[in-house]
């Protein structure tokens, strides 16, 4: 929960659990979950990124075959924003693709 009060993390983790029925730690990554992934995965994550340690991106790529998109000082959220990051993830989910046309305004 970047960004909230201190004080109310837990009450906002709480919640969140109750809402969606599941307890946080269940929703964090581990390795044999994503040696379970049978679809190509790509895995995008900034080395600076303060909300999500870089370590959890190892969960997803180590030994999965998982193709990993690394940068450096785009953050969190930046990343999403970062046009070489949309052109390879672009690329990615559209590689195969045989009918239509992609097209993204400068």
């Amino acid at each position: 929960m970047p960004g909230a009060p201190e004080r109310l993390l837990h009450a906002i983790q709480q919640r969140a659990e109750a809402t969606a029925g599941i307890a946080m730690q269940r929703l964090v990554m581990q390795p044999w979950i994503a040696r379970r992934i049978r679809r190509p995965l790509l895995v995008a994550h900034d080395v600076g990124d303060d909300d999500v340690p870089i370590a959890n991106r190892y969960a997803y790529t180590m030994g999965t075959g998982a193709r990993l998109i690394a940068t450096d000082g785009l953050g969190h959220r930046r990343i999403l924003r970062d046009r070489h990051v949309v052109d390879d993830a672009l690329s990615f989910v559209t590689r195969g693709v045989r009918t239509g046309r992609l097209a993204l305004a400068a």
